[in-house]
């Protein structure tokens, strides 16, 4: 049997694991967290009053705005880079253990390359999984393990690795942990984040019902998203929330960062 035909079944856990109800919750005192109660706000962001709406999110109802197609407007960018981090602690309730996936990469619509880097931890931080994958014009690549090596995917398994590569892009994931404030938030105030002007906006209280159903931690959630004003398209989340009592209830929180906005970002063939 091929390692590619031996990586598919890793493939499809580590998406069930990502992408799959409460599968890799977060702490909001871990690394990367930035929510939650007791947490602290991201570096260099302010909350200035009187801000105008994003460019494409509609007003609704009681001051809250529609940013609905936040994620889907990335597609106005030739490129960008992201980076998706998700950080669960110990989880009883749905028996995810601790640790952290990390989801690290690059768009260029312009000629449809792309890259990411899978890379999953536990709660000791020690590595336990680490997949790559590049797509070019023409080819499809991955690399299973730090140590591995780059391997050309067969003609006839692009479609499923191209599949799985879509499942953890930021849209996706940005669609799975913060629609449910979509229409349900308040705005805070213009800031400017990862160096766009940007708009920020808080989830109201009926995301915390649907993020403890998505994983399992019934607690207090905060849930915040900055859309470039210019274009409406995200430029950054984050989503977390702290159980009352973490040896029981768990924690987790997720982070979405859409950097190098149009700039160099080359992708090329690894072999």
């Amino acid at each position: 049997m091929s390692r590619l035909s031996i990586a598919l079944p890793i493939v499809a856990a580590v998406l069930f694991a990502a992408c799959g109800s409460a599968a890799t919750p977060a702490p909001t005192d871990g690394p990367g967290a930035t929510n939650g109660p007791g947490a602290t706000r991201a570096p260099g962001t302010t909350n200035a009053p009187g801000t105008t709406s994003a460019a494409g999110a509609s007003q609704q109802a009681g001051g809250s705005y529609d940013f609905t197609n936040a994620a889907t407007n990335l597609s106005v960018l030739d490129s960008y880079a992201f980076d998706v981090e998700i950080v669960s602690s110990n989880t009883t309730t749905t028996g995810v253990k601790a640790g952290t996936t990390s989801f690290t990469g690059v768009v260029n619509k312009k000629d449809g390359t792309q890259s990411m880097d899978m890379l999953t931890k536990d709660g000791k931080g020690n590595v336990t999984d680490e997949t790559a994958f590049v797509i070019t014009s023409t080819k499809s690549y991955m690399k299973s393990g730090a140590a591995g090596k780059w391997a050309e995917i067969p003609a006839a398994q692009v479609s499923t690795f191209t599949a799985a590569f879509g499942a953890f892009r930021p849209e996706q994931l940005f669609s799975i942990y913060f629609l449910s404030a979509a229409t349900n938030n308040s705005k805070i105030g213009d800031e400017t984040k990862n160096g766009v002007a940007t708009t920020h906006y808080r989830g109201g209280d009926a995301v915390g019902a649907i993020m403890s159903g998505l994983t399992g931690v019934s607690a207090n959630w905060q849930s915040d998203v900055w859309v470039a004003r210019d274009k409406g398209y995200l430029v950054h989340s984050e989503a977390g929330a702290q159980g009352a009592n973490p040896s029981s209830a768990g924690s987790f929180s997720v982070t979405v960062d859409i950097t190098k906005i149009n700039g160099n970002n080359p992708v090329t063939a690894p072999i």
